[in-house]
């Protein structure tokens, strides 16, 4: 994971992160692919940092399988 932003103004702390791997494995066929099928971001909750709530933004792809016994299934990284 990369962490590419943080800020804490007044009470509350924001993380900007990515996840910087190029590929991901299969979870149904465990084929590793590289092939990007778009990204989203995910809001994990996280516990407080010195009283102050935490927000992070982290951007995840989705991936589409390779092998053929998926056709193309698509997946998103953990």
């Amino acid at each position: 994971m990369e962490v590419f932003g943080v800020e804490a103004s007044g009470a509350v702390v924001r993380i900007a992160a990515r996840v910087a791997a190029p590929s991901a494995s299969c979870p149904d066929c465990g084929t590793w692919s590289e092939r990007v099928h778009g990204s989203y971001l995910r809001y994990p909750s996280d516990l407080p940092s010195c009283g102050r709530p935490v927000t992070a933004a982290l951007r995840v792809h989705r991936f589409a399988c390779q092998a053929l016994v998926c056709q193309g299934r698509r997946f998103r990284q953990r």
